[in-house]
């Protein structure tokens, strides 16, 4: 399990930390996790009467500066056969997630699919079930690229532009005498 994956659970979460981060602290733990502190020491105190993880003594002479000495937390080989069960740590892809330019394609499609109408990056998105501000980047991509047009300032709306028209230029600056004097 990757340790920042939200479908684990808390003691996967815990132990890939401490796997990953030997002699920890729990507030180490939880940093390393991204979990809260008292899920943290929940799911710690479990694997420690599971026997994946044992409490160890802050080691004698290293500065500390808190008042009370932390305790330190250390995977057992039991641990880290537990985790090499769960599989190395990964990132976690959704399902339905696009690949790369897979966005600009399907908001292309659909305008293609509707020449006359104009729509807003908002409106498209609920029709495409995707992020307005993803759909709105795909539609600027594509505005940029010359195969749509926008249509109004507010609401941003945009629309495909017609083949018949050239793509717009542009404007270069005017020059009133020889190359290189404006």
């Amino acid at each position: 399990m990757a340790i920042g994956d939200p479908q684990a659970s808390a003691r996967d979460r815990v132990l890939a930390a401490l796997v990953a981060h030997p002699w920890s602290t729990t507030r180490m733990v939880v940093d390393h996790a991204l979990i809260g502190r008292s899920t943290a020491s929940t799911a710690l105190a479990e694997m420690e009467k599971g026997g994946l993880a044992v409490r160890e003594a802050w080691p004698v002479g290293e500065p500390l500066l808190a008042r009370r000495k932390p305790v330190i937390w250390v995977v057992t080989d039991a641990g880290r056969s537990a985790h090499a069960a769960t599989g190395p740590a990964r990132r976690v892809r959704r399902k339905d997630a696009l690949a790369k330019g897979e966005l600009r394609g399907m908001v292309g499609r659909w305008l293609t699919e509707h020449p006359d109408q104009e729509i807003t990056p908002t409106r498209l998105a609920t029709l495409l079930d995707r992020s307005s501000g993803a759909v709105f980047y795909a539609l600027r991509w594509l505005c940029e690229q010359g195969a749509v047009t926008r249509t109004r300032a507010k609401p941003c709306t945009y629309k495909t532009r017609p083949a018949a028209l050239p793509r717009p230029c542009r404007k270069q600056p005017e020059t009133n005498g020889p190359a290189g004097h404006t």
